[in-house]
Protein backbone atom coordinates (compact mmCIF):
# COMPACT_ATOMS: atom_id res chain seq x y z
CA UNK A 1 0.00 0.00 0.00
CA UNK A 2 2.53 2.32 1.07
CA UNK A 3 4.98 1.59 -2.11
CA UNK A 4 1.59 2.42 -4.38
CA UNK A 5 1.12 5.10 -2.99
CA UNK A 6 4.16 6.76 -3.21
CA UNK A 7 4.16 5.49 -7.09
CA UNK A 8 1.02 7.25 -7.61
CA UNK A 9 1.90 10.72 -5.83
CA UNK A 10 5.29 10.59 -7.33
CA UNK A 11 3.81 10.65 -10.54
CA UNK A 12 1.66 13.16 -10.06
CA UNK A 13 4.76 15.77 -8.88
CA UNK A 14 6.16 14.50 -12.27
CA UNK A 15 3.24 16.51 -13.91
CA UNK A 16 3.32 19.33 -11.73
CA UNK A 17 5.34 22.94 -13.79
CA UNK A 18 7.32 24.59 -11.74
CA UNK A 19 7.43 27.11 -13.62
CA UNK A 20 4.08 27.49 -13.84
CA UNK A 21 3.43 28.01 -10.15
CA UNK A 22 6.16 30.77 -9.99
CA UNK A 23 4.18 32.53 -12.87
CA UNK A 24 0.75 31.88 -11.42
CA UNK A 25 0.91 32.22 -7.70
CA UNK A 26 -1.47 34.51 -7.04
CA UNK A 27 -4.07 33.14 -8.71
CA UNK A 28 -3.12 29.48 -7.61
CA UNK A 29 -3.43 30.37 -3.79
CA UNK A 30 -6.38 32.57 -4.42
CA UNK A 31 -8.14 29.35 -6.07
CA UNK A 32 -6.78 26.73 -3.22
CA UNK A 33 -8.53 29.07 -0.67
CA UNK A 34 -11.68 30.01 -2.72
CA UNK A 35 -12.00 25.91 -3.59
CA UNK A 36 -11.43 25.09 0.54
CA UNK A 37 -13.58 27.97 1.81
CA UNK A 38 -16.58 26.72 -0.45
CA UNK A 39 -16.10 22.94 0.21
CA UNK A 40 -15.73 24.11 4.15
CA UNK A 41 -19.37 25.73 4.02
CA UNK A 42 -21.05 23.24 2.02
CA UNK A 43 -19.83 19.99 4.62
CA UNK A 44 -20.75 22.61 7.53
CA UNK A 45 -24.72 22.94 5.75
CA UNK A 46 -24.67 18.88 5.25
CA UNK A 47 -23.45 18.37 8.78
CA UNK A 48 -25.95 20.40 10.08
CA UNK A 49 -28.89 18.83 7.92
CA UNK A 50 -27.90 15.55 9.17
CA UNK A 51 -28.52 16.96 12.25
CA UNK A 52 -24.10 16.74 13.37
CA UNK A 53 -23.74 18.98 16.33
CA UNK A 54 -22.08 22.48 15.70
CA UNK A 55 -18.81 21.56 16.87
CA UNK A 56 -18.10 18.57 15.35
CA UNK A 57 -19.69 20.11 12.26
CA UNK A 58 -17.25 23.03 12.52
CA UNK A 59 -14.30 20.45 12.97
CA UNK A 60 -15.47 18.42 10.29
CA UNK A 61 -15.96 21.64 7.57
CA UNK A 62 -12.20 22.50 8.82
CA UNK A 63 -10.66 18.78 8.38
CA UNK A 64 -12.38 17.90 5.04
CA UNK A 65 -12.44 20.78 2.95
CA UNK A 66 -9.20 19.35 0.33
CA UNK A 67 -9.78 17.94 -2.99
CA UNK A 68 -9.16 14.32 -2.68
CA UNK A 69 -6.93 11.99 -5.21
CA UNK A 70 -9.51 10.82 -7.51
CA UNK A 71 -9.73 14.67 -8.15
CA UNK A 72 -6.16 14.24 -9.76
CA UNK A 73 -7.12 10.95 -11.64
CA UNK A 74 -10.15 12.90 -13.26
CA UNK A 75 -7.97 16.28 -14.30
CA UNK A 76 -5.10 13.78 -15.50
CA UNK A 77 -7.30 11.69 -17.62
CA UNK A 78 -9.34 15.02 -19.26
CA UNK A 79 -6.26 16.52 -19.87
CA UNK A 80 -4.87 13.00 -21.61
CA UNK A 81 -7.98 13.23 -23.59
CA UNK A 82 -7.52 16.21 -24.48
CA UNK A 83 -11.25 16.72 -22.82
CA UNK A 84 -9.72 19.99 -21.17
CA UNK A 85 -6.80 22.59 -21.94
CA UNK A 86 -3.30 21.14 -21.19
CA UNK A 87 -2.47 24.23 -19.14
CA UNK A 88 -6.03 24.48 -17.66
CA UNK A 89 -5.29 20.95 -16.21
CA UNK A 90 -1.91 21.77 -15.09
CA UNK A 91 -3.76 24.94 -13.34
CA UNK A 92 -6.69 22.38 -11.60
CA UNK A 93 -4.08 19.77 -11.11
CA UNK A 94 -1.77 22.19 -8.72
CA UNK A 95 -4.85 23.55 -7.03
CA UNK A 96 -5.95 20.22 -6.04
CA UNK A 97 -2.22 19.37 -4.76
CA UNK A 98 -2.29 22.37 -3.13
CA UNK A 99 -5.74 21.67 -1.19
CA UNK A 100 -4.19 18.00 -0.47
CA UNK A 101 -0.80 19.30 1.00
CA UNK A 102 -2.57 22.35 3.49
CA UNK A 103 -4.53 19.67 4.85
CA UNK A 104 -1.90 18.79 7.65
CA UNK A 105 -1.40 21.95 8.89
CA UNK A 106 -5.47 22.16 9.24
CA UNK A 107 -5.99 19.09 11.23
CA UNK A 108 -4.85 20.90 14.64
CA UNK A 109 -6.50 23.66 13.50
CA UNK A 110 -9.70 22.12 13.22
CA UNK A 111 -9.39 20.56 16.62
CA UNK A 112 -8.98 23.58 18.56
CA UNK A 113 -11.59 24.85 16.40
CA UNK A 114 -13.90 22.51 17.48
CA UNK A 115 -12.84 22.20 21.43
CA UNK A 116 -13.87 26.42 20.91
CA UNK A 117 -17.29 25.42 19.89
CA UNK A 118 -18.02 23.35 22.50
CA UNK A 119 -16.34 25.49 24.98
CA UNK A 120 -19.18 28.68 23.62
CA UNK A 121 -21.84 25.92 23.54
CA UNK A 122 -20.90 25.11 26.83
CA UNK A 123 -20.62 29.01 28.56
CA UNK A 124 -23.96 29.42 27.27
CA UNK A 125 -25.26 26.25 28.59
CA UNK A 126 -23.58 27.78 32.06
CA UNK A 127 -24.76 31.19 31.62
CA UNK A 128 -28.52 30.12 31.28
CA UNK A 129 -28.39 27.81 33.99
CA UNK A 130 -26.73 30.52 36.41
CA UNK A 131 -30.18 31.38 38.38
CA UNK A 132 -30.19 27.51 39.16
CA UNK A 133 -26.48 27.64 40.72
CA UNK A 134 -27.34 30.94 42.75
CA UNK A 135 -29.78 28.58 45.13
CA UNK A 136 -27.22 26.45 46.20
CA UNK A 137 -26.67 26.85 49.41
CA UNK A 138 -25.25 24.61 52.54
CA UNK A 139 -23.28 22.78 49.63
CA UNK A 140 -20.04 21.27 48.41
CA UNK A 141 -18.20 22.94 45.37
CA UNK A 142 -16.40 19.73 43.52
CA UNK A 143 -13.77 21.27 40.73
CA UNK A 144 -12.83 18.49 38.55
CA UNK A 145 -15.78 15.64 37.61
CA UNK A 146 -13.95 12.71 36.67
CA UNK A 147 -13.77 9.33 37.95
CA UNK A 148 -13.20 10.80 41.42
CA UNK A 149 -15.24 13.70 41.40
CA UNK A 150 -17.74 11.30 40.59
CA UNK A 151 -17.60 8.70 42.71
CA UNK A 152 -16.98 11.57 45.51
CA UNK A 153 -20.26 13.30 44.38
CA UNK A 154 -22.11 10.17 44.28
CA UNK A 155 -20.93 9.16 47.80
CA UNK A 156 -21.99 12.69 49.17
CA UNK A 157 -25.21 12.31 47.81
CA UNK A 158 -26.03 9.52 48.97
CA UNK A 159 -25.82 10.66 52.73
CA UNK A 160 -27.88 13.41 51.21
CA UNK A 161 -25.29 16.54 50.90
CA UNK A 162 -25.86 18.68 48.04
CA UNK A 163 -22.81 18.91 45.62
CA UNK A 164 -22.67 21.21 42.91
CA UNK A 165 -19.38 20.24 40.57
CA UNK A 166 -17.84 22.02 37.71
CA UNK A 167 -15.79 20.12 35.30
CA UNK A 168 -13.82 21.95 31.57
CA UNK A 169 -15.00 18.60 29.82
CA UNK A 170 -18.17 20.33 27.68
CA UNK A 171 -18.89 16.63 26.88
CA UNK A 172 -18.27 15.00 30.21
CA UNK A 173 -20.40 17.74 31.45
CA UNK A 174 -23.40 17.40 29.14
CA UNK A 175 -23.05 13.15 29.78
CA UNK A 176 -23.47 14.17 33.58
CA UNK A 177 -26.28 16.45 33.34
CA UNK A 178 -28.44 14.14 31.58
CA UNK A 179 -28.30 11.76 34.27
CA UNK A 180 -29.52 14.50 36.84
CA UNK A 181 -26.57 15.69 38.09
CA UNK A 182 -25.66 18.98 39.22
CA UNK A 183 -22.35 19.54 36.68
CA UNK A 184 -21.49 22.90 35.29
CA UNK A 185 -19.39 24.01 32.94
CA UNK A 186 -16.21 25.85 34.00
CA UNK A 187 -12.33 26.28 33.90
CA UNK A 188 -10.97 26.25 37.40
CA UNK A 189 -8.79 28.52 36.61
CA UNK A 190 -10.85 31.67 35.58
CA UNK A 191 -12.32 33.75 38.45
CA UNK A 192 -15.71 33.72 35.90
CA UNK A 193 -16.43 30.71 36.94
CA UNK A 194 -16.99 30.90 40.53
CA UNK A 195 -19.13 33.67 39.80
CA UNK A 196 -22.32 31.69 40.36
CA UNK A 197 -21.00 28.82 42.41
CA UNK A 198 -22.12 30.55 45.81
CA UNK A 199 -18.41 29.80 47.67
CA UNK A 200 -19.99 32.58 50.44
CA UNK A 201 -23.11 29.93 51.21
CA UNK A 202 -20.73 26.96 50.88
CA UNK A 203 -19.51 24.13 53.53
CA UNK A 204 -16.12 22.90 51.84
CA UNK A 205 -14.58 23.20 48.06
CA UNK A 206 -13.22 19.28 46.75
CA UNK A 207 -10.73 19.91 44.09
CA UNK A 208 -9.75 16.96 42.23
CA UNK A 209 -7.78 17.79 39.19
CA UNK A 210 -5.51 15.45 37.90
CA UNK A 211 -2.58 18.31 37.18
CA UNK A 212 -0.49 19.32 40.40
CA UNK A 213 0.09 22.74 38.81
CA UNK A 214 -3.74 23.77 38.19
CA UNK A 215 -4.49 22.52 41.36
CA UNK A 216 -1.97 24.86 43.18
CA UNK A 217 -3.13 27.88 41.05
CA UNK A 218 -7.14 26.70 42.10
CA UNK A 219 -6.26 26.66 45.58
CA UNK A 220 -4.29 29.77 45.48
CA UNK A 221 -6.83 31.64 44.28
CA UNK A 222 -9.46 30.16 46.38
CA UNK A 223 -7.14 31.13 49.69
CA UNK A 224 -7.03 34.90 48.31
CA UNK A 225 -10.71 35.34 47.87
CA UNK A 226 -12.22 33.37 50.49
CA UNK A 227 -9.31 32.23 53.60
CA UNK A 228 -11.65 30.46 55.79
CA UNK A 229 -13.38 28.11 53.02
CA UNK A 230 -12.21 24.69 54.03
CA UNK A 231 -10.38 22.98 51.07
CA UNK A 232 -9.61 19.44 50.10
CA UNK A 233 -7.51 18.76 47.43
CA UNK A 234 -6.22 15.83 45.85
CA UNK A 235 -2.05 15.39 45.74
CA UNK A 236 -0.05 14.02 43.13
CA UNK A 237 2.84 13.68 45.52
CA UNK A 238 3.70 14.22 49.75
CA UNK A 239 5.37 16.90 49.05
CA UNK A 240 2.52 18.83 47.51
CA UNK A 241 0.11 17.98 49.97
CA UNK A 242 2.80 18.96 52.81
CA UNK A 243 2.73 22.21 50.70
CA UNK A 244 -0.44 22.72 50.34
CA UNK A 245 -1.47 22.31 54.00
CA UNK A 246 1.05 24.30 55.38
CA UNK A 247 0.55 27.51 53.02
CA UNK A 248 -2.96 27.19 52.90
CA UNK A 249 -4.70 25.02 55.69
CA UNK A 250 -5.97 22.59 52.89
CA UNK A 251 -6.50 18.52 53.90
CA UNK A 252 -4.49 17.19 50.88
CA UNK A 253 -4.25 13.61 50.26
CA UNK A 254 -1.50 12.22 47.84
CA UNK A 255 -3.46 9.90 44.97
CA UNK A 256 -2.11 7.06 46.08
CA UNK A 257 -2.20 6.79 49.60
CA UNK A 258 -5.88 5.72 49.96
CA UNK A 259 -6.03 2.94 47.55
CA UNK A 260 -2.72 2.02 48.85
CA UNK A 261 -4.58 1.59 52.25
CA UNK A 262 -7.45 0.69 50.96
CA UNK A 263 -6.20 -2.72 49.43
CA UNK A 264 -3.63 -3.59 52.41
CA UNK A 265 -6.63 -3.81 54.42
CA UNK A 266 -8.40 -6.23 51.98
CA UNK A 267 -5.28 -8.16 51.79
CA UNK A 268 -5.07 -8.09 55.93
CA UNK A 269 -8.69 -8.80 56.09
CA UNK A 270 -8.06 -12.00 53.39
CA UNK A 271 -5.19 -13.37 55.52
CA UNK A 272 -7.63 -13.15 58.97
CA UNK A 273 -5.45 -10.67 60.57
CA UNK A 274 -7.11 -7.97 62.53
CA UNK A 275 -5.96 -4.76 60.95
CA UNK A 276 -5.02 -1.42 62.73
CA UNK A 277 -7.40 1.46 61.86
CA UNK A 278 -6.09 2.85 58.48
CA UNK A 279 -4.38 6.81 59.37
CA UNK A 280 -3.55 8.76 56.19
CA UNK A 281 -1.32 11.09 58.14
CA UNK A 282 1.02 12.62 55.77
CA UNK A 283 3.70 13.13 58.32
CA UNK A 284 4.14 8.99 59.16
CA UNK A 285 3.78 8.74 55.21
CA UNK A 286 6.78 10.89 55.39
CA UNK A 287 8.69 9.30 57.88
CA UNK A 288 8.47 6.10 56.11
CA UNK A 289 9.23 7.97 53.08
CA UNK A 290 12.47 8.62 55.30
Amino acid sequence: KGILLGVFFVSFGMTINVSYILANPFWLLLSTAGLMVIKAIIIYILCRLWKVPKPAALEGAILLPQAGEFGLLVIGSAVTLHLIDPSDGQFMLIVVGLTMFVTPVLAPLARRAGRWAEEKQAHRQLNTNADEQEGFHDHVVLIGYGRMGRFITETLAKEGVTVLALDSDAARVRKAQKSGTSVYFGDATKKSTFANANLDKAMSVVITLNDAKTTDRVVRQLHQEHPDLQMFARAAKIAQAQELEEKYKVNAIPEYVAVSSELAAHVLEHCGLEHPQVHLSLERQDKTKN
